[in-house]
């Protein structure tokens, strides 16, 4: 594909040996210039058929053998595996003859996708949690494009996607059952173990009742203040 756009540009002096078409070589300027465009026609490498990839909408398709990228299977009892097709692809066109092919193509990075059509993706999120070590509620992010599957299940702050949710995590799983590390004064005061009742003529339970449970969630909701 880049070597479309190099013969509209005209020939250049040539200092050394042309690089191979790589999403990280001489050409990745070009090929995420070329994908602004080509958002909808990209593919990726099929977890169950390597020589098959998952394009937009539920579309499915294989690398053209006209192409610098078609690698051929292996013939049978050659013992190789054959050669690595790449794992994301753009296509300039998408055709269907004897099959759907994917022709002038090129290798592409799924975080260019994600960039270039921010304004597209469609972003989801499960398992919202408290994590204490980051002292923030996070959650498992996915990003798709057009039904395709860009990022799966990355771990994200989820603050600024749900915060009154991250909110009732903080009070809920940092304050109240003490999973906040934090030496402050509040903080040892109130999760030191209950005074224990002489009268009372055995030790009480340092749980805390359910009662009492709803009931600093209640007050920790009742002070702590939402974000602006």
């Amino acid at each position: 594909m880049a070597g479309h756009a190099r013969a509209v540009a005209g020939p250049r002096p040539r200092t050394r040996p042309a690089q191979r078409t790589t999403a990280t070589g001489e050409y990745a300027p070009i090929h995420r210039a070329l994908l602004t465009g080509l958002l909808s026609s990209i593919g990726k490498k099929s977890e169950t058929n390597p020589y098959e990839y998952q394009g937009a909408r539920g579309n499915t398709f294989s690398i053209f053998p006209g192409s610098g990228l078609f690698r051929p299977r292996a013939a049978p009892g050659s013992g190789s595996g054959g050669a690595t097709t790449p794992k994301w692809i753009m296509a300039a066109e998408i055709v269907k003859t004897t099959k759907t092919y994917a022709r002038t193509v090129a290798v592409i990075e799924p975080r260019w996708i994600e960039d270039l059509g921010r304004h597209l993706v469609k972003r989801t999120y499960q398992e919202p949690h408290w994590d204490a070590q980051s002292a923030q509620a996070m959650a498992y992010e996915t990003v798709s494009l057009f039904g395709l599957e860009i990022v799966k299940r990355r771990r994200v702050p989820y603050g600024h996607v749900e915060p009154v949710q991250s909110r009732a995590i903080f009070i809920q799983h940092a304050l109240v059952n003490g999973e906040y590390l934090t030496q402050a004064p509040f903080f040892e005061h109130n999760h030191s173990p209950p005074e224990i009742d002489p009268a009372a003529g055995k030790q009480g339970k340092s749980e805390r009742s359910p009662c009492g449970y709803h009931a600093a969630i209640q007050v920790y909701t009742t002070r702590v203040c939402p974000r602006a």
